[in-house]
């Protein structure tokens, strides 16, 4: 059976992103401000994956009489 060696690299950060004249920074909280273009210099020239994601608050609105999730 073929074995096969994986190298692999990952970027995770979690902060909050600027778009500002085609910059992208983070700034991620106690830590500071990242340019993301300096943070993927390993990435170039390479296939990549990326994912972005963010939360938000749900409070859906409800009848004050019944109860009910409007």
């Amino acid at each position: 059976m073929a074995q096969k060696v994986q190298r692999k690299y990952a970027l995770n950060i979690q902060g909050v992103v600027d778009l500002d004249d085609g910059r992208i920074t983070i700034t991620v909280e106690d830590r500071g401000e990242f340019d993301l273009a300096d943070l993927m210099k390993a990435f170039d020239g390479n296939e990549c994956k990326i994912s972005v994601s963010y939360d938000e608050e749900y409070a859906p609105e409800v009848d004050e009489e019944t109860g009910e999730v409007i």
